[in-house]
């Protein structure tokens, strides 16, 4: 893979909560790579489901940076599918669409627009 400079949007190295993700890196550094082959996306994201939008670390645990007992609660949205938060799809370029349903159904409900840009 070709070396790309950072965007402005490169998540650090080192989090907030001491984490590092390497693969989240790694897509956030290659993001922009789809733009500049000028390929058309189009994203898809639904919203209306209980979404994980954070993950918070007990307060009582903070001093552990990692222990099996430690206590993590999540903070959920409704705007997101389910699984993925909208605002995580529309991070990349592209042509943007919204649709009501979780995972599986934001898909089911986009099957005209799909129809249409493939055909």
């Amino acid at each position: 893979m070709l070396p790309l400079q950072p965007t402005s949007r490169t998540v650090p190295q080192v989090t907030a909560s001491f984490f590092v993700n390497l693969f989240l890196d790694e897509l956030n550094r290659c993001q922009d790579l789809i733009k500049s082959r000028s390929i058309e996306v189009a994203l898809i994201a639904g919203i209306g489901k209980s979404t994980i939008q954070y993950l918070q670390k007990d307060r009582s645990s903070l001093t552990q940076l990692w222990d099996t007992n430690t206590s993590w609660s999540t903070i959920n949205s409704q705007a997101g599918d389910g699984n993925v938060m909208a605002s995580s799809v529309f991070v990349l370029y592209g042509d943007q669409h919204l649709v009501e349903g979780g995972h599986m159904g934001a898909l089911f409900s986009s099957y005209p627009f799909l129809k249409r840009k493939l055909t």
